[in-house]
């Protein structure tokens, strides 16, 4: 039987990449892939068994100064080259699936799929849509969407809920081989705090003014980004004896390690981090990015907290001194975190890989 040939596309954030690459692991067997990016993030996180096409594309910025006239106008230009790069990539390469999880580089693609005419499909894993899924949308045979339908206003008939596809070791229980990666005692709890794949300022700041005070309750695995990366570790060799207890990355491939050892996640408010960390079956305090797109976090984060895996506090809730005894006192709370950890086994839909391949192998 001949395999289907797929274009994934979408940058610019960990969300948007994290679970095309999900997807194109379960379906390389029954497909010839190829990954259409910028040379941005994705370039790097794509691994080397997957085709990478590189096209150029820019975004529009919605905020009205010189500088970002000027910025809007270099990066219309980019768009509409990286238009006529995607028009021949697809016209020669012949896909018969173009697969689109949002970012600017999944417009050119998605409009030069439809104008020839190529099943199109977008997956959308926030609450409140982002414009690049709000365009393609509407050449999309099919909208996977990571929350129930009823949040979204795309047409009814084109929506699926699948929830956010996530790799199958976030839902393997913890082994001491995990702990032992991070040179952790199983005897002890683990406070896991990530900023996201960039990294967040305001989590490092926090960590670093209260660090001595956690690591007398817990082992810490904080990931910093590049920003903050070098400062903990001259921090951690202040610490002294604690120093074990403490693990600093600016970014970790075996993520899905430090999730299934953690007690309790600290963790901005991605759809896809969510859906990694209730796959996982853990607590977490979710701290939705104050300037993210659309308030789309702060609306992830309520929905976390409702339907009760969830604590949700605000930036500047969190960057209070007294919110370190709130995040102790929970982690000292069993019948909460358990309570917590029941509750993602609602929210998690571990068969999110099936639903996309159900419909698009259909």
């Amino acid at each position: 039987m001949k395999k289907k040939k797929i274009i994934l596309t979408g940058g610019g954030t960990g969300g948007h990449i994290t679970p095309l690459l999900v997807i194109a692991e379960n379906v390389k067997n029954e497909a010839d892939i190829i990954f259409v990016g910028t040379g941005g993030m994705e370039s790097r996180m794509v691994p080397s068994d997957i085709k990478f096409k590189k096209i150029l594309a820019g975004k529009i910025r919605r905020y009205l100064t010189l500088g970002s006239c000027v910025l809007n106008i270099i990066d219309i230009l980019k768009t509409i080259i990286g238009m006529v790069q995607s028009f021949f990539f697809v016209l020669f390469y012949n896909p018969d699936i173009v697969f689109a999880k949002g970012g600017y580089v999944s417009i050119p693609v998605v409009l030069t799929a439809a104008i020839l005419r190529k099943k199109i499909y977008i997956h959308e894993s926030d609450i409140i849509a982002g414009v690049s899924n709000k365009i393609c949308g509407r050449f999309a045979r099919k909208i996977f969407v990571g929350f129930p339908e009823k949040f979204y206003f795309f047409p009814k008939n084109k929506m699926i809920y699948s929830g956010v596809p996530v790799r199958a070791e976030f839902q393997m229980k913890k082994t001491d081989e995990d702990y032992n990666f991070f040179n952790f005692s199983s005897k002890e709890k683990v406070l896991l705090v990530t900023g996201g794949s960039q990294g967040s300022r305001l989590f490092n700041q926090f960590i670093e003014k209260n660090i001595e005070i956690i690591l007398e309750k817990t082992q810490l695995i904080v990931l910093s980004g590049n920003e903050f990366y070098e400062k903990f570790v001259s921090i951690k060799e202040r610490l002294g004896d604690k120093k074990d207890k403490f693990q600093v990355y600016n970014f970790l491939n075996e993520m899905d390690k430090a999730i299934r050892i953690s007690d309790l996640i600290i963790s901005r408010a991605s759809a896809t981090t969510m859906f990694e960390i209730a796959a996982a079956l853990k607590p977490s305090i979710l701290i939705p990015l104050s300037t993210s797109a659309s308030g789309h976090q702060e609306v992830n984060a309520n929905y976390g907290e409702e339907m009760g895996f969830a604590k949700k506090v605000s930036e500047k809730q969190f960057s209070n001194d007294d919110y370190i005894k709130f995040i102790l006192d929970l982690l000292d709370n069993e019948s909460e975190l358990k309570k917590m950890s029941e509750a993602c086994r609602e929210f998690s839909k571990i068969d999110s890989i099936e639903i996309i391949k159900k419909e698009i192998f259909a």
